[in-house]
This record gives C-alpha cells, sequence and structure tokens, in this order.
C-alpha cells in the first residue's frame, strides 16, 4: 500500500505543478495588441513600434503614385505577431490585422557603395 500511495502523490504533484505552471496563461486575456488606433479626424495611426513586428516582405523598385517626379521606393512589410501566428495555424488573416508598409528611399550613392542601392531615410509622413 505504501508504494501505491507514493505513485499517488508523485501523480498528484505533476498535476498541482502543471496547474500551478499553465494557470496564468488560461487566466491571461487573449490580447490581440495593437488594435488599430485612430486620430480624433478618424485617421489609422501609424503604430509606434510596427518595426517590432513580424517582418513579411520587402520590395523594391514599386511605386504607389505615378505623379511626375515620383521615385523608385524600397518597402518593407509588418504585420502583428498574433495576426501572423493565427495566419499560420487557419491560413487566413484574422480580423484587426494591420499591415504597416515602411517606405524607404532608394540610395545607391554612399559611403563605399559602388554599385546597387540600398535603404536610406524613411520616405514620407512618420517616418
Amino acid at each position: 500500500m505504501k508504494g501505491t500511495d507514493g505513485v499517488i502523490k508523485l501523480v498528484l504533484g505533476f498535476a498541482l505543478i502543471s496547474a500551478f505552471c499553465l494557470a496564468p496563461l488560461a487566466a491571461a486575456p487573449d490580447e490581440k495588441s495593437p488594435k488599430p488606433q485612430y486620430d480624433a479626424k478618424g485617421n489609422l495611426l501609424r503604430p509606434a513600434d510596427y518595426r517590432d513586428w513580424e517582418f513579411l516582405s520587402a520590395g523594391y523598385g514599386m511605386n504607389y503614385t505615378s505623379a511626375p517626379g515620383s521615385h523608385d521606393l524600397f518597402t518593407n512589410v509588418f504585420v502583428q505577431r498574433w495576426a501572423y501566428e493565427e495566419f499560420l495555424k487557419i491560413g487566413k488573416w484574422p480580423e484587426q490585422s494591420m499591415f504597416v508598409i515602411d517606405e524607404r528611399d532608394a540610395q545607391s550613392k554612399g559611403s563605399i557603395n559602388k554599385k546597387g542601392h540600398f535603404q536610406n531615410r524613411p520616405d514620407g509622413p512618420g517616418g
């Protein structure tokens, strides 16, 4: 009977430790942060920490305007980590996913660079 008591105590001990470790995860709210924020006029605000989000892609030479004097840009795309993880699970982007396109000027002359282009300062407002 003593052997059985030891096994029961061991199993109960593991169960208690598991419950203690998993309780904070179960109690934590399913916070999908950051959520879209808007200014007083209803314009979507660029999140301050978007460069810490999941990096999705980069492009060069894309241009979203045909205005005279427009130039080639580097574009970097970021999305919230929780949205990316959800996309990987279900194959669809969840509601309130935000994609930030970070536009950067392309520069070809600078420092020791002799050929090609590199990203320079952010282009446009909020950069």
